[in-house]
């Protein structure tokens, strides 16, 4: 009564309702145990199929359907197509004499490719379908009985979209059988996408191996086979060896722990012979000698080469010297030949011990990071080779930095291209930085990675060419572009290198005129080939440039452009203090004027003007105190230490024929001995000086004596301190007797000089007073009036009015220090300087 019961909302047709009311009920409920429905000649039509379809998604225990001799359509065979495509379960589909056409059975074709992997029974006989699409649907059919993996990589290869395929089994699993092998060999005899096929641990045996053998000897597109752990023997290799004689693409073969012993490796070597692709095979936990491994290795790393390499290998490994350039690119797109990484193997172990080669071309190839590195290596042992061209290769940044390295070693590689390689632009940047320093002189090639960390243990760069360097103008650049932000640098030696050149130097003169090097002291460009349009070049960058000390440009071509350094020297720089034009067809006046404007560099920037307006004899400037001693109590000094006798002598030098100036403090310095003696020089021809104040000094005994020898020459100082000086009272009274001796009105004859000491008993029994007393009384020297000293001075417009000096004892500029200056005798150019004068007649 159950089964009969009635169901208002059931809509099918009446005189189905009781049968379809039993099988819809027991579908719906997924009761245990019925698992087929057979519903034949009941005019099973769309509107079933909708109900039953319905009922069918929650059940998982029906696994065959047959329906035969009704009246379904195109569009119940749809619902059906669409139940297929999530249910797991049915596996047998019978509509035997139906209305079915060719659209609805292609429509289950698409569902049983892609969807369904279950249904491996279909029955559309006597329906409105063509025979091929029956053949089709027993086809697919068939795909749906083997493993998954196998079926997907079949429709994959049937579609070109499958490039690897892995159907190896687990060792306690061997689900592939000989229409599983059958299939996929006819699937990789039109195939052209697979590239990589593993069917390791599947028992394959000798006779599935030479089934597969056969297929591949029509494969274009197979490049690595895996066979691991499939009982293959000699046998099984001896078929794969024939088949691979005619087989263009495999590169990669793995045999691993199969039964193959001596006879198959031979069989494997003879197929070398003749097979050009085929470069790695794997033949471990096999049989074979070591002597036969090692014959099968050598065989395999020729056999992958080139033709254009394996004709020319005889001649690299015995060092022909016929052979200078190796040209391997390939340009030909439809070879397939091609020099990858096994031959980058081949190329280092035949070039690494030869002698001749210097050109290696292996452009538009397909070598990678480890061909790379087997070609760095290389580069590292080999000292002829100077052109590597690696264009158009697969090379990546990783490659790149092989070849970095071996660039640290190697010296003579010119000319490293890896154009059209997959490197980044940085790395492409650096590698071509690391080429162009082999083309630069050794002695830079070692410090540009110092210099470029700012190594504080590199201060100089000596390029000099007395060195053996040759430096360009891309030496040049590449210095400056790692001397820029460099802190360390303090001294820099091109003389010598007139291969820079103009252009190389303006390059150096841009780098000083922007600071861009702020520790560098010292330039020098002797015998560079400079010229005046150089020179001037130079100049332009002093006047700007805060760091440069020395500037050395002897033996060079400058004639006219002197005056350019005197002006950027007057105004601008007020920081070098040697510019050495010795050699140079350079105006004596440049000269002297120069020489001065450097010594005035080396003193406190307050100095150099004050002596400035001395030699244009300002009228305003007529006291001067250069003490910067502030009093502390009784007789008590802070003393600054800035001023020694270099200054003293930059100051007389300007005092000699100054007319304003009248009075001089230099209290609490640094004068010696030796800066009286400029002062005393300077009283011999000074005429307006009146008051000198030399107090805590370091004046000693002969000092004062050549102070009190020039008071006797001089009518116009009147007031002379020594004092808190280490030398004798004695000293200083006879200092004292020759200012009193001066203020009678009477003058200072020689023979009143007599007269008054002639009696005295100290000036009797004084050795020093008599030595004084001698001198004083000896004829004059005469001298040659000497010209102007400083046409700077002039430039000056007459007399500026200076900026003050700042309190404190600080520089204006805050760039010296106390002990910037030390006392030391005349550098060696003003030495020459001073001799030169002296050659004619010029005292100076």
């Amino acid at each position: 009564a159950d089964i009969l019961h009635e169901d208002p909302s059931d809509s099918l047709p009446s005189m189905h309702k009781p049968y379809a009311r039993q099988y819809l009920q027991n579908v719906r409920e997924n009761l245990e145990g019925y698992s087929k429905l057979v519903y034949d000649e009941r005019h099973f039509a769309d509107e079933d199929a909708a109900a039953l379809c319905e009922a069918l998604c929650s059940n998982n225990q029906i696994v065959s359907l047959r329906f035969r001799d009704g009246e379904l359509s195109d569009k119940g065979m749809e619902l059906f197509t669409t139940l297929l495509a999530t249910n797991t379960s049915i596996t047998e589909l019978d509509l035997e004499g139906n209305q079915v056409t060719s659209v609805g059975c292609n429509s289950l074709l698409r569902c049983l490719r892609e969807r369904n992997h279950t249904l491996i029974e279909v029955n559309l006989s006597r329906n409105k379908v063509e025979q091929d699409q029956l053949r089709l649907l027993q086809a697919a059919c068939v795909l749906n009985k083997q493993p998954l993996p196998l079926k997907l990589g079949l429709v994959g290869m049937e579609d070109n979209v499958t490039s690897t395929l892995d159907l190896s089994a687990p060792t306690s699993l061997k689900p592939y059988t000989e229409v599983s092998l059958s299939l996929l060999c006819s699937a990789l005899e039109s195939n052209t996408s697979l590239r990589l096929l593993d069917l390791s641990t599947n028992n394959k045996g000798d006779m599935k191996t030479s089934q597969l053998a056969e297929a591949l000897s029509g494969n274009r597109t197979l490049t690595e086979l895996r066979l691991r752990s499939n009982a293959i023997t000699c046998e099984g290799v001896s078929k794969l060896s024939a088949s691979l004689v005619r087989n263009f693409s495999l590169t990669a073969l793995d045999l691993e722990n199969n039964s193959i012993s001596d006879f198959g490796a031979q069989a494997l070597i003879d197929m070398l012979k003749m097979n050009r692709t085929l470069s790695e095979i794997n033949m471990k936990l096999n049989n074979i000698g070591v002597q036969k491994m090692e014959n099968l290795v050598h065989a395999l790393l020729l056999n992958a080469q080139p033709p254009a390499l394996k004709s020319v290998l005889p001649n690299l490994q015995e060092n022909d010297s016929s052979v200078r350039r190796l040209v391997l690119s390939e340009v030909d797109k439809s070879s397939t030949s091609f020099i990858n990484d096994i031959s980058c193997r081949v190329l280092y172990n035949a070039l690494r011990r030869n002698s001749f080669v210097a050109v290696v071309d292996c452009s538009n190839n397909r070598i990678g990071d480890e061909g790379a590195a087997q070609l760095a290596t290389l580069l590292t042992m080999n000292t002829t080779i100077t052109t590597l061209l690696l264009n158009n290769n697969s090379i990546t940044d990783e490659g790149a930095a092989y070849f970095l390295n071996a660039l640290k070693v190697n010296h003579t590689i010119q000319r490293l291209e890896l154009k059209q390689n997959r490197l980044t632009p940085e790395v492409e940047a650096q590698l071509n930085a690391a080429v162009a320093l082999n083309k630069e002189p050794m002695t830079f090639k070692m410090l540009a990675p110092h210099l470029a960390e700012n190594d504080p243990g590199y201060t100089l760069v000596d390029l000099s060419a007395d060195r053996s360097n040759h430096c360009t103008v891309n030496t040049v650049r590449l210095l400056c572009r790692a001397l820029a932000g460099n802190m360390c640098v303090q001294e820099v030696n091109l003389s010598g290198n007139s291969e820079v050149g103009a252009e190389g130097l303006a390059v150096v003169a841009e780098l000083l005129q922007k600071n861009s090097c702020p520790g560098l002291k010292t330039l020098d460009l002797s015998e560079a080939g400079i010229d005046d349009h150089v020179a001037l070049m130079l100049a332009t960058m002093l006047q700007t440039n805060k760091s440069l000390r020395s500037l050395i440009l002897r033996k060079n071509k400058i004639a006219t452009a002197g005056e350019a350094f005197v002006r950027a020297l007057s105004y601008n720089n007020h920081t070098l203090t040697q510019l050495d034009l010795s050699g140079n067809p350079v105006p004596m006046a440049d000269l002297r004027d120069i020489d001065l404007l450097t010594r005035l560099n080396a003193q406190a920037e307050h100095v150099k003007k004050y002596v400035l307006e001395l030699f244009a004899n300002c009228p305003r400037l007529t006291s001067l105190a250069l003490n910067d001693s502030q009093p502390s109590g009784l007789a008590q000094y802070k003393y600054s230490h800035r001023h020694d006798d270099s200054t003293v002598g930059l100051l007389c030098e300007a005092l000699r024929q100054n007319t304003a100036l009248t009075s001089l403090n230099l209290s609490a310095n640094r004068v010696t001995d030796l800066g009286a003696e400029y002062i005393a020089e300077m009283l011999k021809t000074n005429r307006t000086l009146t008051f000198l104040n030399l107090d805590y000094n370091t004046i000693t005994d002969a000092g004062v004596q050549l102070l009190t020898k020039a008071l006797y020459r001089n009518n116009t100082l009147t007031a002379v301190s020594v004092d808190h000086n280490p030398c004798h009272p004695q000293s200083r009274m006879l200092l004292l007797e020759a200012l009193e001796a001066k203020k009678d009105g009477s003058g200072l004859s020689y023979e009143r000089i007599l007269d008054e000491y002639a009696d005295d008993v100290l000036l009797r029994d004084s050795e020093l007073d008599r030595q004084i007393l001698r001198d004083a009384l000896a004829p004059p020297a005469v001298t040659v009036a000497e010209p102007s000293v400083v046409r700077s001075a002039l430039l000056l417009g007459g007399c500026p009015l200076p900026r003050p000096p700042s309190q404190g004892g600080e520089e204006p500029d805050g760039s010296r220090s106390p002990s910037a200056t030390p006392a030391t005798p005349p550098p060696p150019l003003e030495q020459k300087f001073l001799g030169t004068l002296r050659q004619l007649g010029i005292s100076y």
